[in-house]
């Protein structure tokens, strides 16, 4: 599940802190953190498929509490996909994949030269994040 948290103030202020001069909450203590003004304010927090800790930041609320909800639904659905590996490309995607097949001889040749063939002469180069659109394949 994802969390949403301020990152310029503290969740669990001591009642003797300073409040933000800043920021003003009716229903809490709003108390400045060491990084108050500094980089993207919301932080949205989770746990991958492969249970490791990630972090997203955001500038408003509105914008981390959307990340939090699609990344929910993508750990629900198991079709989440770590952000960094994206930029990896298509020819580099593929020639992990063949390593990791265990397959026959005859099928694990007939694997490689279809890849080679006809996916890394043609977008291998590419990124797998710019792969997002029916239009770029068939062209």
């Amino acid at each position: 599940m994802a969390d949403v948290y301020d990152r310029w103030h503290k969740s669990h202020p001591k009642p003797t802190e300073v409040e933000c001069g800043e920021h003003k909450s009716r229903t809490r203590q709003m108390v400045p953190t060491a990084d108050h003004g500094v980089g993207k304010r919301w932080q949205v927090r989770y746990r991958d498929l492969d249970g490791r800790q990630r972090k997203e930041n955001f500038d408003t609320k509105a914008e981390a509490d959307n990340r939090a909800a699609q990344v929910d639904v993508e750990i629900r659905r198991g079709s989440y996909v770590v952000p960094a590996e994206t930029k990896q490309t298509l020819g580099a995607y593929a020639q992990k994949w063949l390593d990791a097949n265990s397959v026959g001889p005859t099928t694990a040749l007939r694997y490689e030269a279809t890849v080679r063939n006809h996916i890394v002469e043609h977008l291998g180069r590419r990124e797998l994040r710019s792969l997002n659109q029916p239009s770029v394949i068939q062209g």
